[in-house]
This record gives structure tokens, sequence and C-alpha cells, in this order.
């Protein structure tokens, strides 16, 4: 088991509700250029595989499905690639805080296109 997938794990069901289908959470962020973007994370509460989307009002939107596992740790880093409805691809470090509630996501894409996100309980 990797620490970094048990660390994101432990922190996507510790902001989710248990349940048997996946569970959204969302957060909001902005790109380099200040424009308004959301992100969601559909968290899978038996922790196989988690699915990552970033939306933007002008229509892109980013995805990434990323392997779990379970277990606890304070904090970690994981980057997953991205795929984007534009074309572009590109990569997000996920930066969890289990005792935040929160996956801080950075994000940067083949077009030039970077920005952060922070999603779960505020």
């Amino acid at each position: 088991m990797s620490f970094h997938y048990a660390v994101i794990s432990a922190t996507l069901l510790a902001v989710t509700l248990p349940a048997c289908s996946p569970v959204p959470v969302g957060g909001s962020g902005s790109t380099q250029r200040g424009e308004a973007i959301a992100g969601e994370i559909l968290v899978d509460p038996l922790g196989a595989a988690h699915e990552l989307f970033i939306r933007s009002p002008k229509g892109w939107q980013c995805r990434s499905v990323f392997a779990s596992s379970k277990g606890i740790a304070k904090s970690a880093n994981k980057t997953i690639p991205l795929e984007c409805n534009n074309g572009a691809t590109g990569t997000a470090l996920l930066s969890s805080n289990r005792f935040g509630n929160q996956i801080s996501v950075a994000f940067s894409l083949s077009n030039g296109e970077n920005g952060s996100i922070v999603i779960g309980v505020a």
C-alpha cells in the first residue's frame, strides 16, 4: 500500500458520508488569470478508485480516475494525470489535509492553463 494513496483515500473518505455509490465532494478555485473554476471528486466509499473533475464556466473540463487504498496518515501529496475535453492534457497535484478535511488541487495543462482548487469541508 502506498503512503500517498492511503492518505488521499483517508482524507476523501473523511469528507464524505458513508454510502454504497460514489459520493461527490465539491470545491472551488481559480485559474492563474483569476477565472473561477469548480472541482469535484467522486469518492468511492469502498476505496477502489476516485474520479476528479475540474470544470470551467467557459466549457472546458478535465478528468482523472485514480486508484486508492485505505489507510490513515496526517498528510500527503499525489500527482495524477488529467485529460480534457478541449484536447489538453496535464497533471494535478493533490495535497491532503486529513484533519482539515480538505484536498488542495494544483493543476497545470499542456495549453498553458493552470490554477488551484480546494475541495472538501472548509
